[in-house]
């Protein structure tokens, strides 16, 4: 089957409206080139933004991540966070701007001049997403008489129908979720590149890492996460793996340990700190769990400053509880209780530790 090849000029140009009553603003001219070649996954348009003009009100997306790419002009990008603090930046030919999807980042681009400007701009066509317009009181209460059902409406705090175990958690910085197919490759890198750095305490690494074996492993994973018998979460930064961690009932009623592991390029950087305080809020204010203990080998003296950090107490020191690659060793046991959540302490940017059930409705 050979590629589908079209040009700009086959693809007719349209302005770019709201429904009525909203469609008196006429925002960029548009070329939908996705649709035009058939693309059933990505949606990509070419659009040309007049003086004066913006591409959207402004808006977020709970599922559908986008990106634009500027090719002439010099159109400046707002935004608005979901705390509230707004930006501006001006962008020129060759910039590429990424508005993440489900951090609640509304955007839209305008063209202040002095020349027009031209985008191409592409962005996913995902099921069930839905779009939050947060200085438009009017469009959305609009959008609730028409019933949409692609509006999001816990953009700004928990929902009161999401349902344990989260998902997905944001901190600051990281991303926590359950490890997928389409992670293998570079899942299996960095395992690879940290044989010599884990292997001391984790005898995981020396499993075979092949795309089979992996593969396997995930979709186990993620039917134990499922069925809620083991919650485990890769640690991703800027969309890459960096590590692991999680919530594991192996350790008596009401209670969850925390294990956790990174890459060695990202020790030292703060986040083990940042992922293991995200899956203990979790833990205790979500899964609802009474306590929560990380677990380690007394001679691994860098995770052994992450509990205390945190605010974790040093109950006991268990002799010969877990095999190792010299025997059985000695295990550190660390505790935090439900009522000591607030030990917990908080993140410089506290305000981005989210999290979302099964169905992306907010948790926290």
């Amino acid at each position: 089957m050979p590629p589908r090849i079209l040009h700009r000029d086959d693809v007719p140009e349209t302005p770019g409206l709201y429904p009525p009553p909203f469609d008196a603003e006429i925002l960029s001219h548009g070329r939908d080139l996705g649709s035009a070649a058939g693309v059933e996954r990505l949606g990509t348009w070419l659009e040309r933004l007049p003086v004066g003009h913006r591409t959207s009100r402004l808006h977020a997306h709970l599922r559908e991540e986008e990106a634009i790419y500027v090719l002439a002009g010099t159109p400046s990008v707002r935004w608005r966070e979901a705390d509230g603090r707004e930006g501006r930046a001006t962008l020129r030919p060759g910039s590429f701007c990424v508005f993440p999807a489900g951090t609640g980042l509304a955007h839209t681009v305008e063209n202040p001049g002095p020349g027009e400007a031209e985008l191409l701009v592409t962005g996913e066509r995902q099921p069930a997403e839905r779009i939050a317009y947060p200085e438009d009181p009017t469009f959305e209460a609009w959008r609730i008489e028409q019933g949409s059902d692609r509006r999001w409406t816990d953009i700004g705090g928990p929902n009161p129908e999401a349902k344990a175990p989260a998902w997905r958690i944001q901190t600051a910085r990281l991303t926590l979720r359950p490890f997928r197919i389409t992670d293998i490759p570079a899942f299996i890198q960095v395992v690879a590149a940290n044989q010599a750095h884990l292997w001391p305490w984790m005898p995981w690494v020396k499993e075979p890492h092949d795309p089979d074996s992996v593969a396997d492993r995930f979709l186990r994973f993620q039917a134990a996460f499922a069925r809620g018998e083991d919650f485990l979460y890769g640690v991703f930064l800027d969309g890459a793996p960096i590590g692991g961690t999680g919530l594991h009932l192996r350790v008596g009623p009401q209670a969850a340990e925390i294990g956790y592991w990174i890459s060695a390029e990202h020790e030292g950087k703060g986040l083990v700190s940042e992922a293991v305080r995200a899956v203990a809020r979790v833990g205790l204010s979500v899964n609802r769990f009474d306590r929560v203990e990380i677990r380690m080998h007394p001679d691994n003296v860098r995770s052994q400053a992450v509990p205390p950090r945190l605010g974790f107490t040093h109950e006991a020191t268990l002799p010969r509880r877990f095999p190792g690659p010299e025997g059985l060793h000695d295990v550190l046991v660390w505790s935090l209780y439900a009522d000591q959540i607030d030990r917990l302490g908080v993140d410089q940017e506290a305000h981005v530790l989210r999290a979302w059930d099964v169905l992306d409705r907010r948790l926290i």
